[in-house]
């Protein structure tokens, strides 16, 4: 039954800015919402449905927090978390900052502004629809949980719809919402491609490869061929191939090789494929047509019986490493391989993997059953307790392989150096050395290995180590990711460019062009915000210094996520509704006169003389060093 004390409607327009606002680190959406709810309102059903909808918990929320404002702050943290299972990248701190939400009365009941990161337009604006009639749904109910037929049917309809901004593979996914935790700024350079912090400290990443990575390296690592004879050449242990260029050429390598046998493509990654461990010359045969489908360069090697591992090198450090185990059941004496396949599919874990790939990676599909029947099993055989049945052939993650980890300490010396050599000897920063072996944990010099590949842009996984994408960045950006951004706030454009110190690359933006030190850079643009994101993107800049109008912040937004001082002229001090929108960012504001409501942390210091010049405030000792 309805609940005619509890309403929730929304603006049917919002508006979509350039830049941050309200504290935010991606463009903001910004929207207006009424809503009425009793004074002691369950959430228990409605946050039971919806994080089986979307998969995160809701945040605490203050103490003080109405239920009104409660509803609404679910609204805006399950429009992100749905975004987020769907690997769009939208930034996620579990604070009113992150998801603005500000009230002011509107009759008997309340009156609310939302502002919303995003990252695609289409996509917000989808998941917040479906959270509105999600929610719209279950207050009509009356606080009974709805369909849940008819949420899953719902829900498929917006996978659809949010499909097209999805970001591709699972590293770029990542590495986003590891900056986004670590505060690092992110900005979009092209499709896939993105810069992680601002000035001389960023850094390009296109999923796991840098912008240092050595493109002769990453040829010669996508050409299995080669890559195997500079190993070999380099003293390091890489398999001996034939280039065969039909079945029967695949054939004859075998017998030459003598079985068993890998067929595989000379430059496909992630296992596309390859088929190991064969036998006889139907499966060569029948391999070497399977691998055209996906290259003209075949290449066929000797089987080599071990374990499967990679290590994750970074500029001469190991900051991952994993064993592989093909994708395949585990036998509990009760359950047949069909059924134990159905468990494992419900399993969060496989769930995750198959929304991350697009696809279910185990099923009884022809090499499952061939591996079944090549031991003497079946798809209705109950399977022995504690006995692994592999149904498939290559332990990639990418078709269903389960990854072990290793901790560092937990790696022989010996092997880590292999993987260490391996990625110098191809001239590479960021590589996944592919290895199979006995044990990772004792010598490859004692008990032999195989170079398998070397991955030039290597898949990584948070499920054993869930910082290594943190780590990374870390280690590139080092503690100082970004140039400091100081931003001058006035209704009047300068002229021209302030004095700025000597001795620092440092950038200057406004309506009126970009400068870097001395050197004019760039022609006037059409407002501040546009001439600023341009010099941000720059690498030269140790610093940068950004005009601004009260009209760009209401217009775009910010050119930044975070400033570390503001300077606001006099003419500014009366336009509360774009300071509201930048203080948020702020470390530090100097003013002509104390401003109320400053965020809690932000340093203010008054001016006594309003009139003064920016390049004045810059040539005193106590402006910013740009350190």
């Amino acid at each position: 039954m309805a609940r005619p004390d509890a309403t929730c409607l929304f603006d049917p327009e919002w508006t979509a800015l350039r830049g941050p606002v309200f504290g935010l680190a991606q463009p903001a959406i910004i929207g207006g919402a009424t809503a009425r709810l009793p004074e002691f309102f369950d959430f228990r059903v409605l946050d039971e449905a919806m994080d089986e909808q979307v998969g995160e918990p809701v945040p605490a929320l203050p103490a003080d927090a109405g239920t009104a404002y409660a509803l609404l702050f679910r609204v805006l943290h399950w429009t992100g978390a749905v975004q987020r299972r769907h690997k769009i990248p939208v930034a996620s701190r579990f604070h009113l900052e992150r998801s603005h939400v500000r009230a002011s009365p509107a009759g008997d009941a309340e009156r609310f502004v939302l502002a919303m990161p995003y990252v695609a337009q289409e996509a917000a604006s989808a998941s917040i629809n479906w959270v509105r009639s999600c929610v719209l749904s279950f207050l009509a109910r009356g606080g009974l949980a709805a369909d849940e037929a008819q949420l899953n049917q719902q829900r498929e309809a917006l996978r659809r719809r949010l499909a097209p901004f999805v970001e591709p593979g699972i590293n770029t996914f990542r590495f986003l919402r590891a900056a986004d935790g670590a505060g690092i700024p992110v900005t979009p350079i092209a499709p896939g491609l993105h810069a992680f912090g601002l000035g001389r400290r960023s850094r390009w990443l296109y999923s796991s490869l840098l912008d240092t990575t050595s493109a002769i390296g990453a040829m010669i690592a996508r050409d299995k061929f080669t890559c195997a004879s500079i190993l070999r050449d380099s003293g390091l242990p890489a398999p001996t191939h034939f280039r065969v260029a039909n079945q029967d050429q695949a054939v004859d390598a075998a017998h030459r090789l003598g079985y068993p046998v890998v067929v595989k493509p000379a430059d496909r990654d992630q296992g596309v494929g390859v088929v190991a461990g064969l036998t006889d010359d139907a499966g060569v045969g029948a391999a070497f047509a399977a691998a055209r489908e996906f290259s003209d360069a075949i290449l066929v090697e000797k089987h080599v019986e071990g374990n499967d591992y990679r290590i994750v090198v970074l500029d001469g450090t190991v900051v991952q490493a994993f064993g592989r185990r093909p994708g395949g059941v585990m036998g509990d004496g009760r359950h047949s391989v069909a059924e134990l396949i159905d468990i494992h599919l419900r399993d969060e874990g496989a769930r995750r993997r198959e929304r991350d790939f697009g696809r279910r990676l185990l099923t009884l599909d022809e090499e499952a059953i061939e591996l079944l029947r090549a031991r003497g099993m079946a798809p209705d055989t109950v399977v022995p307790a504690d006995q692994f049945v592999a149904l498939r052939r290559r332990a990639n993650v990418s078709t269903g392989g389960l990854p072990i980890y290793f901790k560092p300490a937990d790696i022989h010396p010996d092997n880590a150096a292999l993987a260490i050599h391996a990625a110098a000897a191809l001239r590479m920063d960021l590589v996944g050395v592919d290895l199979i072996m006995a044990d990772l944990a004792r010598s490859w010099l004692e008990t032999g290995a195989l170079i398998c590949e070397v991955n030039a842009m290597p898949q990584l996984s948070m499920t054993g180590s869930p910082a290594v994408y943190a780590d990374i960045l870390r280690a590139l950006l080092g503690p100082d990711h970004s140039a400091p951004v100081w931003l001058h706030l006035s209704t009047q454009t300068p002229a021209s460019p302030p004095r700025l110190p000597a001795g620092a690359a440092i950038g200057y933006a406004s309506a009126r062009g970009i400068w870097i030190g001395d050197e004019r850079w760039a022609p006037p643009q059409p407002d501040g915000f546009t001439a600023a994101r341009m010099l941000l993107r720059q690498r030269p800049i140790d610093a940068a210094i950004v005009h601004l109008t009260p009209d760009d912040i209401m217009r775009d937004g910010l050119p930044f996520g975070r400033c570390r001082r503001v300077i606001i002229e006099a003419d500014c001090l009366d336009r509360r509704d774009a300071l509201a929108r930048l203080l948020p960012h702020a470390d530090e504001v100097v003013a002509a006169t104390g401003i109320e409501g400053l965020p809690s942390g932000t340093l203010m210091t008054v001016r006594q003389e309003p009139g003064r010049a920016l390049e004045e405030i810059l040539a005193k000792p106590e402006a910013p060093d740009g350190d």
